[in-house]
């Protein structure tokens, strides 16, 4: 998110490039929040937002070569109370939906099958994908 979207393409390029077998693990704000001046830790921080994605399929298409493995909202293990607050604060405010965390793996080339052993170490397929 503190990359501008060709330096957030450029990042994924070059480790797609170096690593063609990588997983990565990257936070993500949805696009509305990421550009805008209203989210607190801009404010408190100065720091510049300047991309975001909606969810790890939109962090995947930002650079070829990458697939979504899965999400997790990154509020999802605190108590309601907070994750009620935290959910009407963002739909009031910046009507944007939760902050994100994505797995990506690199996408196998066209024609190409996973091996069996990195299809293992994946760890489960995404909700609504099938293994294969």
């Amino acid at each position: 998110m503190y990359l501008d979207p060709a330096g957030l393409r450029s990042f994924l390029v070059s480790c797609r490039t170096a690593f063609p077998a990588a997983e990565l693990v990257a936070d993500h704000f949805h696009p509305r929040i990421a550009l805008s001046g209203l989210h607190p830790i801009v404010r408190a921080t100065g720091a510049r937002f300047r991309s975001g994605a909606r969810g790890g399929r939109g962090l995947a298409a930002a650079a070829p070569g990458w697939e979504k493995v899965s999400d997790h909202r990154v509020m999802e293990r605190i108590s309601l109370g907070h994750r009620a607050a935290g959910g009407l604060f963002r739909l009031l405010a910046l009507g944007a939906p939760a902050y994100s965390v994505a797995r990506l793996r690199a996408a196998p080339p066209a024609g190409r099958a996973v091996s069996p052993s990195r299809a293992a170490s994946a760890g489960p397929a995404a909700p609504g994908r099938g293994a294969g």
